[in-house]
């Protein structure tokens, strides 16, 4: 009964540092791997994208799953000509605020610890102006946009995103004084840096 009782005494005393130190061991061979994505709520960027226009980007996570996206950005123009070198008399001056918002809203489709794949359905308002020395066109448009896009993070502060789809145009151009409207469909492309916090 002894020689039993030393047997089970001796096996635990060896055999039981041999499991803890198997069980440590194996531990520290697998590697930690750090989660960038969805950690902070919040980004702020540039972006440029057919479906939602170009500028600064505000983002808000809204889930795991949906993020909502403003785009904005405004541009002055001022235009001024005189008759001579003299600048006594003004023969032109003109001042443009030009803009354009957009909106976007994404729903991730796949996640890992560093990027993401998602769906967006994308809309934006611009105005811009063309003009050279024979004519002069003032151009609004409103785009609306579904695609697919992809955001890979560099670490949980910093990523940058590409995004490809399908757009409709409608754009209401007057040139010269005679307004048109001209309605098209196309791919669309998009691509942004974003700052997480």
């Amino acid at each position: 009964m002894k020689t039993l009782l030393s047997i089970i005494v001796i096996g635990f005393v060896v055999i039981l540092p041999l499991l803890a130190q198997d069980t440590i061991s194996s531990h520290r061979a697998i590697p930690h791997i750090e989660k960038f994505v969805n950690v902070y709520d919040y980004s702020i960027g540039l972006k440029s994208s057919n479906f939602s226009g170009y500028g600064v980007c505000i983002s808000k996570n809204l889930s795991n799953e949906y993020v909502f996206q403003f785009t904005g950005m405004i541009d002055y123009n001022e235009n001024i000509k005189w008759n001579d070198m003299s600048k006594s008399k003004e023969t032109k001056n003109q001042t443009d605020i030009l803009y354009n918002v957009g909106i976007e809203l994404k729903r991730s489709i796949y996640s890992n610890e560093n990027s993401f794949i998602y769906a967006l359905l994308g809309s934006y308002y611009g105005t811009d102006n063309n003009k050279n020395l024979n004519s002069e066109s003032n151009t609004s448009t409103l785009s609306l946009g579904i695609g697919l896009g992809g955001e890979w993070y560099v670490n949980k502060y910093l990523s940058g995103n590409f995004e490809i789809g399908y757009k409709f145009d409608n754009s209401d151009i007057i040139e010269n004084t005679s307004p048109s409207i001209v309605r098209k469909t196309g791919v669309g492309f998009g691509v942004g840096f974003l700052y997480h916090f």
